[in-house]
């Protein structure tokens, strides 16, 4: 039900390519995971009230109401459709923001690139810090970039100069230079990063397996962390594999029955 909630929900209002009037469905889990969340979080909350007052309540999760709640920003522009394919049009006026590229972090590394934005501030600080870190602190005088609303009216320039510098570093690199200096970044992370990625086995999020059919493989496991819980994956058995158990212990079947069954091909 992802893609038909991501449709309803108003993701797919504001995903899309610039100049292609379809809107684009996500390839990941964006309504039935975070539901989960929400429907696990109410059932707390409701089992506290009822450990508190001694009365429980129903709890109602609707999947669209998610997606909704996610996006609340977009409901700052009530006057104009979601813009797809380009920045967010909530977000005011301002610029560079967006994705740049970068150089290859590894060879086969197609996911060079890096999301950064330089918001608007009280004696344009940020813009400032972004020349000196560009290496251009003539631009912060230029009369193209002088504030957000002419940084976006002259955009193409502005995301120009901002390409020629994240081109020169990978994406990881200019996402640290810019967040020690206070300015939002975030590399641009694939599935082959995340295996390279040494935080990630460090937090247990990502663990090792021997899966009898595959070998070793690497997945995730969860990303709730608890100092006394902590999460194993393990292999989930083949199809049958608690057969004797369940017809034996629990059902309390003979061995020949067990048989018959399996000579039948019912188990």
């Amino acid at each position: 039900m992802d893609g038909p909630v991501q449709a309803t929900g108003g993701v797919a209002a504001q995903t899309g390519l610039e100049g292609d009037p379809r809107p684009i469905i996500g390839n990941i889990s964006l309504a039935d995971s975070p539901s989960g969340m929400y429907a696990l979080s109410a059932i707390l909350a409701a089992l506290y009230q009822r450990t508190v007052t001694g009365e429980g309540q129903h709890v109602r999760v609707n999947m669209q109401e998610v997606l909704m709640d996610y996006s609340r920003s977009t409901f700052a522009v009530q006057d104009r459709p979601q813009k797809r394919g380009g920045a967010m049009t909530f977000s005011g006026e301002q610029a560079p923001r967006g994705m740049f590229r970068c150089k290859p972090a590894f060879e086969g590394d197609e996911d060079n690139y890096v999301f950064l934005m330089v918001r608007d501030a009280p004696g344009q600080k940020n813009w400032k810090v972004f020349c000196d870190i560009i290496g251009h602190p003539e631009y912060f005088d230029d009369p193209r970039f002088l504030n957000g609303p002419l940084r976006l009216k002259n955009v193409k320039d502005t995301n120009r100069i901002t390409e020629e510098w994240t081109s020169t570093l990978d994406k990881k690199e200019v996402m640290r230079i810019l967040c020690e200096n206070k300015l939002p970044a975030g590399a641009v992370m694939g599935v082959l990063d995340f295996l390279k990625s040494e935080d990630l086995y460090e937090s247990g999020f990502l663990q090792k397996m021997d899966q009898p059919h595959m070998g070793e493989i690497t997945i995730p496991a969860s990303a709730l962390h608890m100092s006394d819980s902590p999460v194993r994956v393990t292999p989930a058995p083949d199809l049958g594999n608690g057969n004797d158990y369940v017809y034996r212990d629990i059902l309390g079947y003979s061995d020949e029955r067990i048989e018959a069954l399996r000579s039948a091909d019912v188990i």
